[in-house]
């Protein structure tokens, strides 16, 4: 196996080779021993106006853990009331009731105990609210059921002493964290410290962003809609409005999750802004040019137009926005020879709801840049069985953690580089730990993970590679049946086979000629075919890998942390420094790379810009994603001969399929998108033709299949088998019946080596897009080269497409 980044002829080797085979505490000592354990109780309220009596409470860490399971105290009218009627009772106060409250005991060993400061998440869901409306009174008519969730971040400590309530206010300042499963602490503390801010004026407790800032979040006291917290409320009615808005009256029915409101679909929820005071019809309340999602997401106050810092490297970004910049080198590119990035609206820059999977080496979790994005509950490392899919030993971890920063790099938050979609979510899959087939398809599967970045391939493109049933049937269902039938989205890098001597080419691999993949190839930032790159008439979209970062710019992203470790400096054979990643002084700890390159860089491009398209409609099936990437690639290096229009007025190339990815087109394009509907699949057309070849004739044979079916294609899938001793001679093209011609197999010299035969061998074209596939379809096949003869024995054809 072969990540699909390159090196330099003159540098040390870079890419890995992988093969594939198939409320209190008891003491303890000053020096513990690993035996030696300790019980802790945890205690606390729940409440939205009134007591959640029988609620289910869960309690995680940061990392998705589960460290405590309880269950609200049910309602006793004896206990907790205080007076009596036949239709009501008076509750007791708070402080004297237990109705509401929850408590739950753990061992622990005492190693493993958390400290007082150990950040947690708190969840409640269903049980039923016996003082609804807030009056101190419970009724029975009255008592409602609630579905929930609400959530609330508090310290250990916070809950060991017994001073957490989880409420409409802790729930509505967490959702922002809680959505992304952040595990970073002082994230979270940054976040409700800045809602604390806009919500309380000061109070004894002080200001500072600490435990007592989160306990703010956690009033002890309610009762008639007061706390002692709330008395400190720069908006004595806040909790009201959100308790008798579209959030709190939907809890009852579990119709509101946190962030399903969000009117102006920048990424925060209704609630929140509600909270913060930013506009909720507006995505950039202050006009910045960088929405409130995003600035609320870095640490930037949404409502200063002058507070938003820069990405430090981002004018290295060249992929992101061409200006001719070196990005380090010593040529500049072209300007506009870019992913059309800074052409969207403000609104997308990604969202928490859509998660991208890097199927590769892992990625540095505690990496500044990445630490926030990403999803260590959905994550995993292959060869630990651990989430966290950090690099570890002999992984080559640098290439996951480059390809995670191209796609999700935070944005906006005065470090290094910015991703493509800089606010989406990403999981790491650490497969090549272990390179094992079955850990591929597993990792294709994985719950809640719409997009699949592949930037791996074969050990090279002159063989044919069949990647097996166990694979090829984790796409297929993957892509038939994730994201609740939509289908999950697989992005995968065509190969950097393409030499001097070489014809690199795509449709020798099994996986990338499958209608479920979305096989790109890479351009530099002169908008040309990268020197490497491999092509193929299965190539979808070409997107920025650039070149080698010498003479002409590779990539800037990000690297694993520290200086010399990973991909930011590079050595000869020798050991000798031949570059490094300095840039003028902006990346002094090594922690982002100039080096990175290959069509491992454009598949996380493409797969970010898809985040993107999810995030503009996330109801786009994996087929409607496909088609809207063709239909608004942008054609570059116009020039190239390669260029023809196929029978549905569509520019395509062999080298770059319908052209390089255009984010800004694509996301207009996916708003309003009305869905491809069902798939339409033709049957399977044979011909038996045990026909001979020409040897070394410019002619060859031509072979035809009539279909009457009537489908507008989107993949042709044509599988070939042939008896032939040298098949590296043969040019096999597929003509269509509006005469787009689609080279399936290149030929001539060091095409394929060795002996290989074409034994009903899958080839596919994505070059006939939006044309009918009622017709004749002709193969014709030419022996290039003289000394090695045979025949084409039968070849069979099958359109997939819609309506």
């Amino acid at each position: 196996m072969l990540f699909y980044s390159v090196v330099h002829k003159v540098i040390a080797p870079v890419t890995a080779v992988f093969l594939l085979t198939a409320c209190g505490s008891g003491s303890h000592s000053e020096t513990p021993t690993p035996t030696e354990t300790i019980t802790v109780s945890i205690g606390g309220s729940t409440a939205v106006r009134g007591a959640l009596c029988g609620a289910d409470i869960e309690v995680t860490k940061l990392d998705g853990s589960a460290l405590f399971l309880a269950k609200s105290y049910t309602y006793d009218p004896q206990r907790d009331g205080t007076e009596y009627n036949a239709t009501a009772t008076k509750l007791l106060p708070f402080g004297e009731r237990i109705a509401g409250r929850f408590s739950a005991t753990r061992t622990f060993a005492v190693s493993s105990l958390p400290s007082e400061e150990t950040m947690m998440l708190l969840k409640v869901s269903g049980g039923n609210e016996i003082d609804p409306d807030g009056d101190g009174f419970v009724v029975p008519g009255e008592i409602r059921s609630f579905a929930g969730p609400l959530y609330a971040y508090a310290t250990f400590g916070a809950l060991r002493d017994g001073n957490v309530s989880v409420n409409l206010f802790s729930s509505a300042a967490a959702a922002v964290a809680a959505e992304r499963h952040l595990s970073v602490p002082s994230t979270v503390t940054m976040i409700l410290g800045k809602v604390a801010q806009k919500l309380f004026s000061s109070d004894p407790a002080g200001s500072m962003i600490d435990a007592a800032t989160l306990t703010r979040f956690n009033p002890a006291v309610i009762e008639n809609n007061c706390s002692t917290h709330f008395g400190y409320l720069n908006d004595p009615d806040s909790y009201k409005v959100l308790a008798e808005g579209n959030y709190g009256t939907g809890l009852y029915a579990g119709s509101e999750g946190l962030w399903k409101k969000d009117g102006d679909q920048e990424g925060l929820m209704d609630a929140f802004e509600q909270l913060v005071g930013t506009d909720q019809g507006l995505p950039d309340s202050d006009s910045d040019g960088v929405n409130d999602y995003a600035e609320v997401w870095s640490g930037t106050d949404p409502l200063n137009g002058e507070s938003v810092e820069g990405d430090l490297l981002f004018p290295y970004q060249w992929y992101l926005l061409n200006t001719g910049q070196t990005g380090g080198a010593q040529n500049g590119g072209i300007a506009g020879e870019d992913l059309d990035i800074v052409g969207l609206p403000t609104t997308f820059t990604g969202s928490g709801d859509v998660v991208v999977g890097i199927v590769d080496t892992g990625v540095e979790s505690g990496h500044p840049d990445l630490t926030n994005n990403l999803d260590i509950s959905l994550s995993y490392h292959y060869g630990t069985h651990a989430n966290d899919p950090v690099p570890l030993g002999s992984d080559i971890g640098y290439h996951g953690t480059a390809c995670a920063g191209m796609i999700g790099a935070q944005g906006y938050n005065g470090w290094g580089v910015r991703g493509v979609a800089p606010m989406t979510r990403l999981a790491g899959f650490n497969v090549l730990a272990t390179a094992r087939v079955s850990d591929f398809a597993d990792a294709f599967l994985r719950n809640g993970v719409a997009i699949f970045s592949n930037s791996w391939g074969p050990l090279t493109s002159a063989a044919l590679t069949d990647w097996g049933a166990v694979l090829e049937d984790a796409l297929e269902e993957g892509a038939l049946n994730g994201r609740g039938g939509k289908g999950a989205i697989y992005v995968f890098a065509a190969g950097n086979d393409r030499t001097a001597s070489h014809e690199g080419y795509a449709n020798t691999s099994s996986l990338h000629n499958s209608k479920y993949a979305i096989t790109v190839s890479s351009v530099n930032a002169a908008g040309r075919l990268s020197s490497y790159s491999n092509t193929g008439a299965n190539v979808l979209v070409a997107a920025t890998g650039g070149e080698y970062g010498f003479k002409d710019p590779a990539i800037v992203t990000t690297d694993l942390t520290g200086l010399g470790i990973g991909y930011d400096i590079k050595y000869d054979s020798e050991g000798n420094i031949l570059g490094d990643s300095w840039l003028e002084g902006n990346n002094p700890d090594g922690n982002y790379t100039r080096f990175m390159n290959g069509t491992s860089s454009a598949c996380p491009a493409v797969a970010g810009v898809c985040a993107l398209m999810l995030q503009a409609n996330p109801a786009l099936t994996r087929r409607d994603v496909r088609y809207i990437l063709a239909r608004t690639a942008r054609q570059n290096d116009a020039s190239d001969g390669g260029w023809n229009l196929n029978g549905a007025g569509l520019p395509v190339n062999g080298k770059y399929g319908f052209g390089v990815v255009d984010a800004a087109a694509a996301v207009a394009m996916a708003e309003g998108f009305p869905s491809l509907g069902p798939e339409q699949i033709s049957g399977q057309y044979t011909d038996v033709a045990n026909v001979d070849i020409p040897d070394a004739n410019t002619t060859g044979i031509e072979r035809a299949i009539s279909i009457a079916e009537k489908i507008l294609v989107e993949h042709v899938d044509v599988w070939i088998t042939t008896d032939h001793d040298r098949i590296d001679d043969l040019r096999i093209i597929l003509v269509s019946p509006a005469g787009t011609e689609s080279v399936l197999a290149v030929g001539g010299e060091n095409y394929i080596f060795g002996s290989a035969r074409y034994m009903d061998w899958r080839f596919s074209t994505e070059q006939c897009l939006d044309e009918s596939s009622a017709g004749t379809w002709r193969l014709k096949v030419i022996d290039l080269k003289s000394g090695y003869s045979g025949m084409l024995q039968n070849w069979r054809i099958q359109i997939s497409g819609h309506n």
